[in-house]
């Protein structure tokens, strides 16, 4: 086998990544202390004096990002496994790390993937996110004064950079269908001190308002709702408050809960057709992720991706062997997009 070249200048870098494994990118006690924060990605995506607790989380989405869609085959699932994402976050270690040698050799042990084969796979994470720094494009300078901010919606103040929802179901009568919702913004107005966004429930036996919570600076309401009697469908829209103004061309990133209560059977049904994703883009966005996560005995009998769909509203379809999805043991099943356009829909279906 070629004895593996790596450089000087990547050495410290494959280095630093290989500390985030033990405890996973979101856990590690050491990441801001990391040579990582000083990558060409992290210092497009953050401002000059930022502290190191503002560049740890840009530092963990472009690690998220290439994992996700720049790495290839087992390079992505290893990824994921090792930073401890998605199905991964908080796996215990040792089970994180039997995951990773048996899916390159049923008779591996972490022993025989923690050297040559793990510089390997750390040299290909840190050459992704070198290249998603060249690859990255900033926003068009604007010539004159940039515009003041609208509404505050996606669209007309806001483009949304990535996406990724969850959604996990309830396992018994009195739990909410609970999602989680990271959204990462860049400003396209100037002095914007709100983000809205219209959101929908669809005949899911609710007639309450959804509970939110936010982790982000500032603070999360619903500011209007209405419910079509004829439908069944709840319109609500959803507003943050930021603690200071955000200019034009600068990115935040939120993340927020929202539960909605209901009957069990209108969440876990005995047979029908239901939707999760996003409805109509209002601007082009680089990255989008729905999962959707089952309890134990009680998963559809399929789920499958539709994309470019001009409606959300209107059934996208029916499965088929490019577009069905694998639903794990579990109850887990996932999909991903790049380079969503404005004005169509994303998401899985799942018919029970």
């Amino acid at each position: 086998m070629e004895k593996l070249s790596i450089s000087e200048k990547a050495l410290p870098f494959i280095d630093a990544l290989r500390k985030l494994i033990r405890t996973g990118a979101m856990a590690s006690p050491s990441l801001e202390s990391s040579c990582l924060l000083d990558m060409e990605i992290v210092k497009q995506h953050s401002r000059p004096g930022d502290s190191t607790s503002k560049r740890a989380p840009i530092f963990i989405a472009a690690l998220r990002h290439v994992a996700q869609s720049r790495l290839e085959g087992k390079d992505s699932e290893v990824a994921c496994m090792l930073f401890g994402f998605d199905a991964y976050a908080g796996m215990p270690i040792r089970d994180r790390y039997r995951a990773v040698a048996k899916l390159y050799n049923p008779y591996w042990t972490w022993e025989n993937f923690r050297k040559e084969p793990l510089t390997r796979h750390l040299l290909a994470v840190y050459l992704a996110l070198e290249r998603e720094a060249e690859l990255h494009t900033p926003l068009p300078t604007m010539q004159g004064r940039p515009n003041q901010a609208q509404t505050g919606l996606v669209g007309q103040d806001w483009v949304m950079e990535d996406f990724d929802g969850t959604y996990v179901f309830p396992s018994r009568q009195g739990e909410p269908l609970e999602s989680m919702q990271v959204r990462r913004l860049r400003a396209i107005s100037n002095d914007i001190t709100v983000w809205r966004h219209y959101a929908y429930v669809r005949d899911r036996g609710t007639g309450s308002i959804p509970e939110l919570s936010l982790f982000g600076h500032g603070s999360v309401r619903i500011i209007d709702t209405h419910l079509d009697s004829d439908t069944g469908m709840r319109t609500f829209i959803t507003e943050v408050t930021f603690p200071k103004p955000i200019k034009y061309g600068e990115t935040v990133e939120f993340t927020l809960i929202k539960r909605v209560n209901g009957n069990l059977d209108k969440f876990i049904r005995e047979e029908g057709w239901d939707w999760f994703g996003l409805i109509s883009l209002l601007s082009p966005a680089k990255h989008a992720k729905i999962s959707l996560r089952f309890p134990p005995g009680k998963q559809p009998r399929q789920a499958w991706r539709y994309e470019d769909i001009v409606s959300g509203l209107v059934r996208p379809g029916s499965p088929s062997s490019d577009t069905k999805l694998q639903i794990d043991p579990s109850g887990y099943v996932s999909c991903a997009w790049n380079n969503l356009s404005a004005g169509y829909s994303y998401g899985i279906s799942i018919d029970w």
